[in-house]
């Protein structure tokens, strides 16, 4: 059976009706166009480098509040709640430009008691690459798990793109909080990650089905839905870092995603674990549709060649060094694909 035909099951929900977010958003939006996925080459390979540390800097968007999880203060509007004093001036980007979507149903929402949808992305900004992953979520006005109009919050991180590690991925649900504050902090620290999680063993049995169909997925070049509500956004995150370490670095740096995604919209992201799927390529209900044999076949021809030059390999340092043993045709034909799409 063909690891495309396996996993993810779920049917397909009603699409939620849009409305708009109040507030003065227009007035902070900053107009920065998301680049696409042409990430420079000023990296140095993760595979090549020993544990280091990495920063980002805030961006908190939303209401100020009377107090924790309470109601928000009467007549508030959308605004910066936060933010670091050395965040690249122009680098946030509004919730509904950043998703490509506005987020309105809070009810049919799988992953409510998970924090809110989680999406990374690449932009530009005076001739500069920059990584942005952000957090966005719905509220009550009138405060927690009370029913009042819903707003949006939005926890937002940035990094030069050069600086930007996979190993950043399996931290994001406990880094990014999309809550609302009591006051206001004009001076958020940097927010630190850590890569050691590129030199701990696998646990054994890895890579499983789930890790291999990413993989698979990915290499075929196309953006890519999956719905699966039974899926947690630590899961999938976890597998998609799994699946990232496998693709030549360059490619896999760039790739953008979403997790519990409120919605989806063609090519926002390039993998996109949501509530609804509507990407031309897509898996609902264990079904893929938008993949051809072709495609089938390269997936199968990458994990093939990848199982063997990983051999051996007992942490994911290990493995993404092993990818640069890859066979060169087959690291060509997943770049041809990647950057035609």
């Amino acid at each position: 059976m063909s690891i495309f035909r396996k996993l993810f099951g779920g049917s397909r929900p009603e699409n939620p009706r849009p409305q708009p977010v109040s507030g003065e958003a227009k007035e902070i939006q900053k107009e920065v166009e998301v680049s696409g996925e042409i990430m420079q080459d000023n990296f140095n390979p993760e595979h090549e480098a020993g544990p280091r540390v990495f920063s980002f800097e805030q961006y908190k968007f939303g209401k100020k509040l009377e107090s924790d999880g309470g109601p928000i203060i009467g007549g508030s509007e959308h605004r910066c709640t936060g933010k670091s004093e050395n965040l690249v001036k122009g680098t946030f980007i509004h919730p509904d430009k950043l998703f490509s979507y506005k987020f309105s149903d809070l009810n049919s929402y799988p992953w409510k008691d998970e924090g809110g949808e989680i999406i990374k992305k690449l932009i530009e900004r005076d001739g500069k690459q920059y990584v942005v992953v952000a957090r966005r979520m719905l509220r009550s006005e009138a405060g927690e798990e009370k029913s009042g109009r819903l707003y949006t919050e939005m926890h937002q991180i940035v990094i030069p793109a050069e600086e930007w590690s996979v190993a950043a991925i399996p931290q994001l649900t406990k880094m990014l909080e999309a809550k609302g504050v009591t006051e206001l902090n004009p001076s958020m620290p940097s927010l630190e990650m850590n890569t050691n999680i590129l030199d701990q063993p696998f646990q054994e049995g890895w890579p499983d089905d789930y890790t291999k169909e990413i993989i698979a997925s990915l290499v075929t070049g196309k953006p890519l839905a999956m719905q699966d509500w039974k899926v947690t956004q630590e899961e999938f995150l976890n597998k998609l870092f799994s699946g990232l370490i496998c693709l030549p670095e360059h490619v896999a740096r760039q790739i953008s995603f979403g997790t519990g995604l409120s919605d989806s919209k063609e090519g926002s992201v390039r993998i996109a674990h949501t509530k609804v799927a509507k990407y031309k390529t897509r898996k609902i209900g264990g079904n893929w549709k938008g993949l051809t044999t072709e495609d089938e076949d390269f997936g199968k021809k990458y994990m093939d060649a990848l199982i063997k030059v990983m051999e051996g390999s007992k942490t994911p340092r290990e493995v993404m060094k092993s990818v640069t043993d890859l066979p060169q045709e087959i690291v060509d034909e997943v770049k041809k694909r990647f950057f035609k799409n």
